[in-house]
């Protein structure tokens, strides 16, 4: 990655990201859900838990982390709390509450009561980023590396115990969420710190080392952090080997496109999870909806996932040019 392209490689992985979030939760009425009963429910289930393990809010969250250490510690970005806390509290907390109170009102099926617990939906994970960089802004600053390196531990105990559960588990204002994810986050940090030493392994050596871990953590979903981790550790060399950096992001339509789709993620985010449960919750969509996923359980979720992530994607184009679509989805 040259200096020209610097974190256009984070970016490129913000945007398979939030592609693959779509796919998933457009497959998950075979995965989890329940919502239909189909021949390749347990092939599905099986192929995407693999593919995308955990829903692939882990990738999410190292990327956190890597950039927050880029901003903090290489750019002096959040040198001083309380700039730093109004910036989380704009970006996370305040959308959290707007934006789950809405999903909470609206979703077929969602409690008021839930915000509560730190589950309006899918914007636990505003929560859960909000908690954890106020931690790791905290320790960084007041402790030190060491205390942050035991809470990055202590998290993947948590994430080995428990398997692949963090939002089965309700807990006042969602404080176990965070506790979950930190190990991830944290970890994102450290890569950044030392992706020079990462560097100097060869690529062939790299991505051999980190498919077999891969491979071998798939096998038990108690190693779902070690499968998360070596998943970033195989998309970040392959997005940054020659032929693929040149490929993607070497020419200058190809960096406009994934830059608007970076920016554009949170909102997608946003609106995805929120088309694609009430079609396949609330009785009238779902009683159309349901036969055409039953029926055609090869080219209906493959149809979802495009009509879905074009929807989502046109929403956030519109709402990002009004003043409250920028302050909630930027």
């Amino acid at each position: 990655m040259t200096q020209n392209n610097q974190l256009q490689d984070i970016a490129v992985l913000r945007c398979f990201a939030t592609v693959s979030l779509v796919v998933w939760h457009s497959y998950c009425s075979y995965i989890c859900w329940g919502v239909v009963d189909t021949p390749v429910n347990n092939l599905y289930s099986w192929l995407f838990t693999k593919i995308i393990p955990d829903a692939n809010m882990p990738l999410f969250t190292i990327l956190a982390g890597y950039l927050f250490h880029y901003l903090l510690i290489e750019k002096s970005k959040y040198g001083e709390f309380k700039p730093f806390l109004k910036n989380k509290v704009n970006r996370l907390f305040i959308p959290f509450i707007v934006l789950g109170i809405f999903m909470n009102l609206t979703q077929y099926g969602k409690h008021i009561v839930d915000i509560l617990y730190g589950q309006p939906n899918h914007l636990w994970y505003c929560l859960m980023l909000f908690y954890v960089y106020i931690v790791c802004w905290v320790t960084q600053k007041y402790f030190s590396e060491r205390v942050n390196i035991i809470l990055c531990i202590i998290s993947f105990c948590v994430i080995t115990i428990d398997g692949v559960g963090a939002l089965s588990h309700r807990v006042f204002a969602g404080l176990y969420v965070p506790v979950y994810y930190y190990g991830y986050f944290y970890f994102g940090f450290l890569f950044r710190k030392n992706l020079n030493k990462w560097n100097q392994w060869g690529m062939p050596m790299k991505l051999i080392i980190t498919a077999i871990l891969y491979i071998f953590s798939c096998m038990n979903s108690h190693l779902i952090g070690i499968a998360s981790i070596t998943y970033f550790l195989l998309l970040f060399t392959l997005v940054n080997s020659t032929i693929i950096s040149t490929a993607i992001i070497g020419t200058g339509g190809g960096t406009k496109y994934i830059n608007t789709l970076s920016k554009y993620s949170f909102g997608i985010y946003v609106f995805h999870q929120y088309i694609i449960w009430n079609l396949t919750r609330e009785p009238h969509c779902l009683a159309y909806v349901k036969p055409i996923l039953e029926n055609h359980y090869i080219i209906a979720p493959i149809i979802m996932v495009l009509m879905v992530l074009s929807i989502s994607f046109l929403l956030t184009h519109y709402s990002l040019k009004t003043k409250i679509g920028k302050y909630l989805l930027l």
